[in-house]
């Protein structure tokens, strides 16, 4: 892993938080912590795992890389990593709707 810094942001056990809104909010906040952390590092990239397979982990963490305040200009790439399709299907599917309505991922 060639990398400068290893930020650890953990994912909910959905057996333990059995709600998904429960869910939902622990990984709205790992990942913006997550970024907080690479932000005052003034890191130029981060990967995150997919934290939840379900579609509510992927809205989860779209909307905390969406809603996040970025206060600088350093962070220029921000991935998700998925290791089964049936997780990129979940997060394919989110993203597009976050497309259509932000349409936010425009070539610069």
């Amino acid at each position: 892993l060639k990398c400068k810094h290893v930020i650890h942001a953990v994912g909910p056990i959905a057996s333990i938080h059995k709600s998904d809104m429960m869910c939902s909010q622990l990984i709205f906040d790992a990942v913006t912590n997550s970024l907080k952390k690479a932000q005052a590092l003034k890191a130029t990239s981060i990967a995150f795992p997919a934290l939840l397979r379900e579609a509510y982990g992927a809205q989860a963490m779209f909307d905390a890389i969406f809603q996040f305040d970025y206060t600088s200009d350093s962070m220029k790439d921000i991935r998700i990593v998925t290791l089964d399709e049936a997780t990129y299907s979940s997060f394919t599917q989110i993203l597009r709707r976050f497309q259509s309505v932000n349409d936010f991922c425009k070539p610069q």
